[in-house]
């Protein structure tokens, strides 16, 4: 077994911004002062890469909206910087949608993920008209049904084909900066059919769907899943 020191590594970016507070003598001020370890965060350089992500995206052709993982880091001054440049955040629970609005950031510029969403959740979500991406059958029932505090914006998470055995799964994480590709219409917040018997499992959505019959759901903000 190798050990560590003779890994890879990769050259630190140089960062002027960086360095001018390393060589500051701030930081050492603040490490007595605080008497404990801290973060400092440079909002500049969040601008940055932000322009930067929406270059590769526009240089690809692709109609993408940049959502910041509001757990990757849950200082305030990122939300800020995201309502202040226009791009959403990605929250997965109360505190964490709350604390986005209060950063500034619209509620149709929210999207909530992550699973087993509770009824508070989903009901300021429907309330502030974000973003719900919609993991199972069950979970779409709930969005729908949250009552009339606004109209429902589910959206069905895309899932992964099983890969076949000897091929390497293509499964991406979930953490960080997640994009959409196109913006989904909102939907009444009313169930439009009853619920069918003997639900198939669809190909391209991760919620489950009646065989058939895919169109029938006002959940997915793609046209209709065609291996459904």
């Amino acid at each position: 077994m190798s050990s560590a020191s003779s890994w890879p590594t990769l050259p630190a970016l140089p960062d002027p911004a960086t360095r001018a507070v390393l060589g500051s003598g701030l930081l050492e001020e603040l490490s007595y002062a605080l008497g404990g370890p801290f973060h400092f965060l440079l909002p500049d350089a969040f601008d940055g890469n932000l322009r930067a992500m929406r270059s590769v995206l526009e240089g690809a052709g692709v109609d993408g909206f940049v959502y910041f993982a509001k757990k990757a880091n849950k200082a305030t001054v990122w939300s800020e910087r995201c309502a202040a440049n226009g791009a959403g955040v990605d929250v997965a629970s109360v505190g964490e949608l709350r604390d986005a609005l209060g950063g500034g950031v619209p509620g149709e510029h929210l999207v909530v993920t992550g699973p087993a969403k509770d009824g508070a959740l989903l009901r300021l979500a429907v309330r502030q008209g974000a973003l719900v991406a919609v993991d199972a059958l069950d979970e779409l029932d709930a969005v729908l049904t949250t009552g009339p505090a606004g109209p429902a914006r589910p959206a069905c998470r895309s899932a992964t084909p099983t890969p076949r055995a000897g091929t390497p799964s293509s499964r991406s994480s979930r953490a960080g900066t997640t994009t959409r590709a196109s913006r989904s219409p909102p939907v009444t917040s009313t169930r439009t059919t009853p619920r069918p018997p003997s639900p198939e499992h669809c190909g391209s959505c991760s919620a489950r769907v009646p065989k058939g019959t895919a169109g029938a759901w006002p959940s997915c903000s793609r046209a209709p899943v065609s291996r459904c």
